[in-house]
């Protein structure tokens, strides 16, 4: 794999965490800026700002949960055809990267993909 392929790969893969601590930042200063705004607001009306800005939040919020879900299918994909390890690895590292989602993701694609391993594994006999 070329060295332009691994770090695009590792560009998407590392993406999604950005996301979601954008749209934590995001949220964060939405609901207590508007909170801000409208503490003089007595009224029974609801922060329209809060419902303005809601749908940038969920974007990004989406955006960073179908960038996980799709470099999750590929890592798993590039698990199960990497010929270089063995049947107990390839389990080992399916289960890292389904169960620990983006952070097996990282892992991955940086001791397995990053580092790629030059050599096929010793089959015990």
């Amino acid at each position: 794999m070329s060295k332009t392929k691994k770090i695009w790969i590792g560009v998407l893969t590392i993406l999604p965490g950005f996301c979601f601590a954008a749209y934590f930042i995001f949220i964060f200063a939405t609901v207590f800026g508007t909170m801000a705004m409208d503490a003089g607001n007595h009224s029974n009306e609801p922060p329209m700002g809060l419902f303005i800005m809601m749908p940038i939040g969920m974007l990004i919020f989406f955006l960073g949960f179908a960038l996980t879900t799709a470099m999750t299918i590929y890592h798993v994909i590039h698990i199960s055809k990497n010929d270089k390890m063995s049947s107990n690895d390839k389990l080992m590292w399916i289960l890292v990267v389904v169960i620990l989602n983006w952070i097996g993701d990282v892992v991955y694609w940086y001791m397995k993909i990053w580092k790629e391993p030059t050599e096929k594994p010793v089959t015990q006999a």
